[in-house]
């Protein structure tokens, strides 16, 4: 099981506007560990990922859904370690880089989708520990 993990972000949305409810589900599958230094640091991956976002008109006669996007993706991931003190600046947390794509998965006149080539860098801002 360790190689699912968390993608993108899930949530769940209900409201009093149209569309009355939004949500969305993503995971990351690891296909392959590319490299890997040393037992303990973390690898770099080959991952497949997918993200599906639906509108839903859940409050509507029968609930029909207004659009639905189907969003998979395939990435080399390479992830660092949490620093273990926080540092001024930025401290890295890794790179994502690949390929996706995101469709209504339908075809015809109502057909959207395109093709996207991507490279994320995740980083953070760390603020100083005050000292004891």
């Amino acid at each position: 099981m360790d190689r699912f993990s968390p993608h993108e972000s899930v949530y769940f949305i209900y409201g009093p506007d149209t569309p009355a409810a939004k949500f969305q589900f993503s995971f990351k599958y690891r296909l392959s560990t590319l490299h890997q230094r040393t037992p303990a640091s973390l690898p770099t991956t080959l991952q497949f990922g997918y993200t599906q976002r639906s509108l839903w008109d859940i409050d509507g006669n029968s609930s029909p859904f207004y659009d639905t996007s189907y969003m998979p993706a395939v990435f080399i991931e390479r992830l660092a370690a949490a620093p273990d003190e926080a540092d001024y600046g930025l401290s890295w947390l890794g790179l994502q880089a690949g390929f996706g794509h995101e469709s209504n998965g339908r075809d015809g006149d109502v057909s959207r989708s395109y093709n996207k080539v991507f490279a994320r860098v995740r980083s953070t801002s760390a603020t100083p520990m005050p000292s004891a």
